[in-house]
């Protein structure tokens, strides 16, 4: 294929299920914010998450917003955009069939 072949087919998704292509992009904004938390417990030197990534990365992160003032938007954003990163893949694929 060549490049402009590669683009074609790129807004033809686009077009074809955008909300498909918005719920990708939001997971992966997700996985973005979860990297964020890890690296700020990483540099902090805060070990204590073990198990469920899940589970024991916000419960240790929230430790350190109450004790350190860390902000909190990370941990929000990403449940929020997984949420609604989830929300645009079931419509899209609804919407799709």
């Amino acid at each position: 294929m060549t490049m402009a072949e590669d683009w074609r087919a790129t807004l033809y998704v686009l077009r074809q299920a955008p909300l498909l292509v918005a719920g990708l992009v939001l997971i992966g904004c997700s996985g973005a914010f979860s990297f964020h938390l890890l690296l700020r417990l990483e540099q902090a030197g805060d070990r204590s998450y073990g198990g469920s990534m899940w589970v024991t990365i916000p419960r240790t992160y929230l430790r350190h917003v109450r004790q350190d003032g860390w902000s909190v938007w990370p941990l929000r954003m990403t449940w929020v955009c997984l949420l609604v990163g989830v929300g645009c893949i079931a419509l899209g694929l609804f919407a799709w069939v």
